[in-house]
């Protein structure tokens, strides 16, 4: 095993980039960068190191098996971690039946649960299926065949799409194929991506000369402690049952993540073995996080105050542009002490191992990374919640010469941005939920589309959830408490009645 982890180490160092395929350089300029793949036309790579599967890849290897395995995102998952998945009223046509669709854009098959099915007259014939379907929680639904339907949205193009009757507690399911062949979604280009030419030559000199800031994981100087309450109880807990089929994904991201020197591999006996969380993303790579549930018990935090958005937004009046940067994979940037990293050992199929850097969900990060960053960047005249960092100033010239001061203070200390995530010279920037305008603030419009597209509420906790949401934009809503009392007394009441 130490001969391949060497391996890839060694491959790691000399790497190509991924994304043009030209032998990779500390100070690497991507060719790549703001140009169309020919192979699946998404931005920022060439076709000869692209991944994706043609149509034709696909369908032989949807032919060659009997059964396959599908992951539905949204099953069991709270109302608060979807509000921005809206539903759609489609149309089942043969059975003349309206259903309330959940449209998930994580979701690999379709979903149709059976009492849906029992209430369709006539009933479709239900074939049996070998697939199964997988929450990303890692539980099996009960799939007890799938249907054919023709369904149509509103008065589109009327399609046949198979779905699988399931036997569990949720909404129906629209998959993110079917939603796209309706035209019920599309995936826009994030207007951040723009091209090169259309950002001002200085700021892209500045961009240009700092491109180190923008690769790879950050390493903030000193190590951290996790500190412990007296008498803690350690915890020993199983490997996490992890679907056969992405078992090979599973070992590919902890070498990754060993090669990259976030985690260890361990054999030392420890007292503490913690269980991950492990999740499919939508490119199909795996990510792995740390449950630190038992550990969280007794971490002590050592409640860093966190700033508030007033306190941002009150250093922004009278600009006239900003900037935005966002911290790369920030939590991992901050080294563990040794001990600190014995408490953060975890197992897995394939052996146990130990977080170098400080993982995610251990309730005691936030605090240290907030504290951290503003050790790095004290003095500086910015705005800092976290891992976002608000710039602003009168003119381009105060910008860049800004700009050009954060940079150089993240490469002494150590600090990495991801460049698709920051803005520059912009006239406004989306800041936790609002909008920095030179105007002042607004509300983010992204804030209130998720609201405008959340569902009506089925129980008190989701109540509190929307009210929540109501509540975080009430400086932009007028009457607000007028508006919302007859929510407020809902929440109260002894019998939940949405439509009363």
């Amino acid at each position: 095993m130490k001969q391949e982890i060497d391996a890839l180490k060694k491959q790691y160092n000399n790497k190509e980039c991924y994304f043009c395929g030209a032998p990779y350089t500390k100070n690497h300029n991507c060719p790549a960068r703001g140009k169309t793949c020919s192979k699946c036309n998404k931005l920022n790579h060439f076709a000869k190191v692209c991944k994706s599967k043609s149509v034709n890849e696909i369908s032989q290897q949807e032919a060659g098996t009997s059964a396959s395995e599908f992951m539905i995102d949204t099953v069991n998952s709270m109302l608060v971690k979807h509000a921005d998945r809206p539903d759609a009223v489609i149309r089942i046509v043969d059975q003349k039946l309206d259903l309330v669709f959940k449209i998930d854009t994580g979701a690999e098959a379709n979903v149709l649960l059976v009492s849906n099915y029992n209430s369709m007259v006539p009933k479709p014939r239900l074939q049996p299926t070998k697939d199964i379907l997988t929450s990303y929680s890692g539980e099996r639904l009960q799939v007890l065949g799938f249907v054919e339907l023709c369904i149509c949205y509103k008065e589109g193009e009327k399609q046949v799409h198979q779905f699988h009757v399931v036997n569990t507690d949720c909404k129906p399911i629209l998959s993110k194929k079917t939603s796209q062949n309706m035209k019920l979604i599309k995936f826009i280009l994030n207007v951040q991506n723009e091209p090169a030419t259309s950002m001002k030559p200085e700021t892209a000199r500045i961009l240009e000369e700092y491109g180190d800031v923008f690769e790879g994981v950050g390493k903030l100087p000193g190590k951290c402690k996790i500190h412990l309450k007296e008498g803690s109880v350690p915890t020993v807990q199983p490997p996490k049952r992890v679907p056969f089929a992405l078992q090979e994904k599973l070992k590919e991201e902890l070498d990754r993540l060993e090669v990259m020197g976030i985690i260890e591999k361990t054999t030392t006996p420890t007292e503490w073995v913690n269980s991950i969380v492990v999740v499919q993303k939508l490119n199909g790579s795996l990510r792995i996080c740390l449950d630190p549930v038992d550990l969280n018990k007794w971490v002590q935090r050592p409640y860093h105050p966190i700033p508030l958005f007033d306190d941002v937004a009150a250093k922004c009046s009278g600009s006239n542009t900003f900037f935005k940067l966002d911290a790369r994979q920030g939590y991992w940037s901050m080294e563990l002490d040794e001990e600190s990293s014995l408490l953060t050992t975890f197992s897995t199929t394939f052996g146990r191992y130990r977080w170098k850097r400080y993982p995610f969900g251990v309730k005691s990060a936030q605090d240290e990374f907030q504290r951290k960053m503003e050790e790095v960047f004290e003095g500086l005249d910015i705005g800092l919640i976290i891992d976002d960092i608000a710039g602003t100033a009168a003119n381009t010239e105060d910008h860049d010469a800004k700009l050009r001061l954060v940079l150089q203070r993240a490469r002494e200390k150590g600090v990495r941005f991801n460049r698709d995530k920051c803005i520059f010279d912009a006239l406004s920037i989306p800041y936790f939920g609002h909008l920095l305008t030179t105007e002042g603030i607004k509300a983010d419009p992204e804030k209130t589309k998720a609201i405008a597209n959340m569902p009506a509420p089925e129980s008190y906790e989701q109540l509190q959830v929307f009210l929540g949401m109501y509540n975080y934009l009430a400086r932009y809503i007028p009457n607000l408490s007028t508006l919302n009392h007859p929510l407020r007394e809902l929440s109260k009441s002894k019998t939940y009645n949405w439509t009363t």
